[in-house]
């Protein structure tokens, strides 16, 4: 029986395979920065995002506030006011507040600014604040005039009640038409008299 011949089989490391999933600290150096700016990349989209879902929305409730109120402003002036055959007058006013006699004039314990009323009748005024109220023109103690920006409040104090009644007009001039509407009995502050006797 003839023999195999021996075969010498030598080995030799030459290192690690491409594609064995090995990293060399060279390619390791060139991947880091792409993971960094993959990172920040990432981190800035979330935050962007995150803003748009904040602001947006807010920025939307905004518009439509100041568009609400600038119809409302456009609306309170001089010539809308109404005045029908029995001489009562219908007076547009942005909103109207009772407050509590003694309090700031800008302390309000109820606010009516989605249908606000002021109405001059031939014996008192009519209003309302929540419900609808009347007071005679006996009845009234004293009209003030209170003024911030944005507001111009007539305030009206009753007899025998802690409960005061403002309405804002937003204008100077509308507050000197309603107060020139009252008779000249109804007492008024100093402010009041000088809105009524300023030049419109």
């Amino acid at each position: 029986m003839q023999e195999m011949p021996a075969t010498a089989v030598t080995l030799r490391y030459l290192g690690s395979c491409a594609f064995g999933g090995q990293v060399t600290p060279a390619s390791e150096a060139s991947i880091q920065p792409k993971l960094q700016r993959t990172s920040w990349l990432v981190t800035m989209f979330s935050i962007v995002a995150h803003a748009a879902l904040m602001f947006v929305p807010i920025g939307l409730v905004a518009f439509v506030i100041r568009r609400r109120l600038k119809s409302q402003r456009d609306r309170t002036t001089v010539a809308n006011i109404v005045t029908d055959a029995t001489g009562t007058t219908s007076v547009p006013v942005l909103a109207t507040f009772t407050g509590v006699r003694g309090q700031p004039w800008w302390y309000a314990v109820a606010i009516d600014n989605a249908a606000p009323l002021l109405v001059i009748e031939p014996g008192g005024i009519r209003f309302r604040v929540v419900r609808q109220q009347r007071r005679s023109f006996e009845e009234i103690a004293r009209v003030d005039v209170r003024q911030a920006p944005g507001t111009v409040n007539l305030d009206v104090t009753f007899h025998g009640s802690m409960f005061t009644l403002a309405a804002n007009g937003g204008t100077v001039q509308l507050a000197a038409h309603v107060i020139g509407l009252l008779p000249s009995g109804v007492p008024l502050s100093s402010r009041a008299q000088a809105v009524r006797l300023a030049p419109r």
